[in-house]
């Protein structure tokens, strides 16, 4: 937990300090956010010596439904899908998590967030926030697939399970689960199949 001293506090998302710490990443305070200045230590020394697979916190969302992620969206077309893949892994095995919740857009605003830092700063690619709804789920428009309801204890370890797994089906060496997510998203945004076309097909093209 990043933000100890302010849930002992009633908060869930100020510190003591009064300060938002999903809004200080860019440059933490050691004395006002050593939370946050110590994990980007962290963050950092573990760079120095080897990748950073995937970056995510874990918040509670005031207003949507669901469990869903943000993201971030490279410029880069052949990267926006894979940038993608994971959150679409969750989506495929819970009905708790809803990709079409997600949203991988970076807004000036949100620039000192923890994944837009963590993208930015240490070349993340896997770089989310996991949002939780502090309503419950939807669960999509068909109450007849599961009616409404909050979230239990047990809905969160299931959650935590099936992370870990999307971790292991994101760099399992036969890319099987993978592969198939990575087709079914070119289905969904072919825009972005386009774009990456139209940029090979520029590249190929004579100066």
């Amino acid at each position: 937990m990043l933000n100890p001293d302010g849930v002992i506090n009633g908060n869930y998302r100020c510190s003591v300090s009064g300060h938002d710490l999903n809004r200080q990443w860019l440059n933490p305070d050691r004395g006002l956010h050593p939370t946050i200045h110590s994990i980007k230590q962290v963050l950092r020394g573990t760079k120095s010596t080897r990748d950073v697979s995937i970056y995510c916190d874990i918040h509670g969302h005031s207003r949507k439904c669901n469990m869903f992620m943000y993201g971030c969206s490279s410029k880069t077309p052949s990267l926006r899908l894979k940038e993608r893949v994971f959150p679409y892994l969750l989506h495929n095995d819970s009905l708790m998590f809803s990709y079409d919740d997600c949203n991988f857009k970076v807004q000036r605003c949100k620039e000192s967030a923890a994944r837009v830092v963590v993208w930015r700063e240490f070349s993340v690619p896997n770089s989310y926030t996991l949002e939780m709804s502090l309503g419950g789920g939807d669960f999509g428009e068909d109450p007849l697939v599961k009616p409404p309801m909050h979230f239990t204890i047990e809905d969160y370890i299931d959650m935590g399970r099936l992370f870990c797994e999307g971790i292991l089906d994101l760099y399992d060496p036969g890319r099987v689960r993978l592969e198939a997510a990575l087709n079914e998203l070119e289905q969904l945004h072919p825009e972005v199949k386009r774009q990456q076309q139209q940029d090979e097909d520029e590249g190929e093209k004579p100066p």
